[in-house]
């Protein structure tokens, strides 16, 4: 899946209700940058935004988000899903479980915060 990779302001500016059914909540990043998917450009009931968003693609660029579990490496700047880390017995409230990557590692170990940077808490959800 790609993003939108938006600031703070670009976020608070874009958030709220589109079209007849449709509404934009930007989800934070660990940096304190915020996403939508890209699949929001392709949404009709959204294009009252198109402008807002083509904005933050054209000044922040689209990065790609792609789970720790498929990839043998690790990028500095990139972002992916926490899916390797064990999920608790009992649900937890949180917030997300997306990292940063903070420097280029062959060796993914998630709990490095040399490495990642998270969100916290982090999401659990039982497998």
């Amino acid at each position: 899946m790609n993003l939108i990779i938006l600031t703070k302001e670009q976020a608070e500016n874009i958030r709220g209700r589109y079209g007849r059914y449709s509404a934009l909540d930007p989800i934070e990043l660990p940096d304190g940058m915020f996403m939508l998917p890209e699949d929001c450009l392709r949404d009709k009931d959204l294009k009252d935004a198109y402008e807002k968003m083509n904005e933050a693609v054209t000044a922040n660029g689209t990065k790609e988000l792609t789970e720790l579990s498929k990839v043998k490496e690790v990028k500095a700047g990139e972002y992916y899903i926490d899916d390797i880390t064990p999920a608790p017995e009992e649900p937890v409230e949180t917030t997300n479980n997306l990292v940063k990557c903070l420097k280029d590692a062959d060796k993914i170990d998630i709990t490095d915060s040399n490495i990642f940077l998270k969100s916290s808490p982090q999401i659990m959800i039982k497998r």
